[in-house]
């Protein structure tokens, strides 16, 4: 091929590539409560993102505290909140679940990618008009494991592997103020231990911690 085919070639490839990075919206609903659950789901998040090569909205909780820890990664565009807890929220009942499909709608999101098996919000997407819908099976929420699920979904809609850790982009100048406040040593080892949780289920007692971080450091000692 001459060298001048081959470079219009790789230049309409890249403006189409452009337009359709600008023209493509993707959602993704993750209805889990807390920090935890949100980031086991990022590396399927972010495949999505690759795959289709445009950023993807986030539908979550607000107690995902997504907006604080997810501003800067780059496969992330908007994050949406799903106010729905305690059938006090805008989201909840049937007038919630209306009121969240105009919302979306205004959106004119292309696909959605729902990370549960509950019918509610499949309706939701319909009536946001979001003609292509990926979601687990239908009422198979009993005993659901809470990754196969996920890595069956992107697997049969894609046709990719999920093998990644979740990936958060931070800004280098947060990262220096925060060794800098916390006097960190980048020569020694640095353990950071999440103790909260969004339940009771998930959260582990304090002493435990004590305990290990005891642990930790007699260990280093030695």
């Amino acid at each position: 091929m001459p060298l001048i085919l081959l470079i219009l070639k790789i230049y309409i490839k890249i403006k189409i590539s452009k337009v359709y990075k600008y023209i493509m919206r993707i959602l993704a609903i993750q209805n889990r409560m807390g920090i935890g659950d949100t980031v086991i789901f990022l590396p399927y998040i972010q495949k999505i993102s690759e795959k289709f090569n445009t950023p993807v909205n986030l539908l979550v909780k607000k107690n995902s505290k997504a907006d604080q820890f997810l501003d800067q990664t780059n496969y992330i565009d908007e994050i949406i909140h799903l106010e729905q807890d305690n059938k006090k929220e805008k989201h909840d009942g049937l007038v919630g679940a209306f009121r969240l499909a105009q919302e979306l709608k205004r959106y004119k999101f292309n696909k959605v990618f729902i990370f549960n098996s509950s019918l509610r919000f499949n309706i939701i997407a319909r009536l946001a008009r979001i003609r292509n819908i990926y979601q687990y099976p239908l009422f198979t929420k009993k005993n659901q494991h809470i990754i196969k699920p996920a890595i069956t979904l992107i697997k049969e809609s894609l046709n990719v592997d999920v093998n990644n850790n979740p990936r958060i982009n931070v800004d280098e100048n947060l990262s220096k103020l925060a060794i800098s406040k916390y006097n960190i040593n980048k020569k020694k080892l640095n353990i950071l231990l999440a103790i909260g949780g969004s339940g009771p289920t998930k959260r582990i007692p304090a002493n435990t911690f004590l305990s290990v971080m005891k642990k930790i450091t007699n260990k280093k000692k030695m």
